[in-house]
């Protein structure tokens, strides 16, 4: 189960901002899939501030039950109240395997949809987190799992990525030689 604080780690639900006024910069959607394809695994920040996230926490989106580590690119920012934070304990849960279950596993899926608020759009609660009934393996058997994770993501990232540009170099090149066949025949 993750309802325990000294087990998993502590569970945090993010504010309203419009009552707190303290962070101007937000975390959002688009930052918690860079941070997925981030793959940071760099020093967690001991340091907990209630509503921000911090590097190497696992953030979760409350709208679309999406889960990320957070980079040190990100940190510091205002959790909005569409995010839920874990501060992992890294002695007994491996961040990248906890994200991976969160993401992938129907098992974790099927809790998320049975548990969840909302008629039309269905909603994660803190609650519904520290309920669910997820087994970890040993925390070594955690790390190779949650690696082979955290590069694939990686890797689709960089391949996504790749593909975008040869499309866009295509598309110019195209538009060159279009434009010239229309010039040559308009002349």
């Amino acid at each position: 189960m993750l309802e325990k604080q000294t087990g998993i780690g502590l569970i945090t639900s993010g504010v309203n901002q419009s009552l707190n006024r303290k962070y101007q910069e937000k975390y959002t959607n688009v930052d918690l899939e860079e941070d997925l394809y981030r793959g940071y695994v760099g020093k967690k920040i001991e340091f907990q501030e209630r509503h921000e996230v911090n590097a190497g926490d696992v953030i979760i989106n409350v709208m679309n039950n999406r889960a990320a580590v957070v980079s040190d690119v990100t940190k510091g920012l205002g959790m909005a109240q569409n995010f839920i934070k874990i501060v992992v304990d890294n002695k007994n849960v491996y961040s990248w395997y906890l994200c991976y279950k969160l993401n992938e596993s129907d098992e974790v899926a099927r809790q998320f949809l049975a548990n969840s608020d909302g008629n039309v759009v269905r909603r994660m609660r803190p609650s519904t987190l520290k309920s669910l009934k997820v087994s970890f393996p040993d925390f070594d058997e955690q790390v190779k799992i949650g690696d082979a994770y955290r590069h694939m993501l990686m890797m689709v990232h960089q391949e996504k990525l790749r593909i975008e540009e040869i499309q866009a170099s295509t598309l110019q090149v195209l538009k060159q030689v279009d434009e010239k066949k229309a010039g040559v025949s308009n002349g």
